[in-house]
């Protein structure tokens, strides 16, 4: 049997020494890997909450488009005129109609600054009235967090 020395000891100590760093060092990149994978799914889910939010602003702004489209088309006779368009007041702001193509165009934006894109198309028997909502102010809805929402109905 092999007698213990101090020296032997010394050099089993050392060797436990690196065993305890690693070991360390592999737990700590377990729990940060853990916790960047939580990170990142609360952030994922936040950003959907808010989307969902989005979605919701984006389809009232338009339905505000629809009825403004559908209330000048029924009550001012002259806002989608071929020679002179009337414009109207709706939703706060006075909207003044623009034609390209066939089809009567306006932009406009709610009370709340939510921008609402419009067109009316009286070219066939039936009046086709789009609107598209948007849940940013005009100037952003090309924007990577701009949510639109579409409304379409012919009469």
């Amino acid at each position: 049997m092999k007698k213990l020395t101090t020296n032997n000891y010394q050099l089993r100590i050392n060797r436990n020494r690196g065993f305890v760093l690693l070991f360390t060092v592999l737990i700590a990149s377990v729990i940060l890997l853990i916790a960047m994978g939580i990170t990142s799914i609360s952030y994922r889910e936040t950003i959907l909450s808010t989307e969902a939010n989005d979605g919701t602003v984006a389809f009232f702004a338009a339905d505000t488009g629809i009825e403004c489209a559908l209330y000048a088309d029924k009550k001012i006779p002259d806002a989608f005129s071929l020679v002179d368009r009337t414009p109207f007041s709706c939703a706060g702001g006075t909207i003044e109609v623009l034609f390209d193509l066939s089809v009567f165009s306006f932009e406009f934006s709610t009370e709340n600054n939510k921008c609402v894109y419009v067109s009316v198309d009286k070219s066939s028997p039936q009046t086709i009235i789009e609107s598209l909502g948007y849940s940013v102010p005009c100037e952003q809805k090309f924007g990577p967090r701009a949510v639109t929402r579409a409304i379409r109905i012919s009469y």
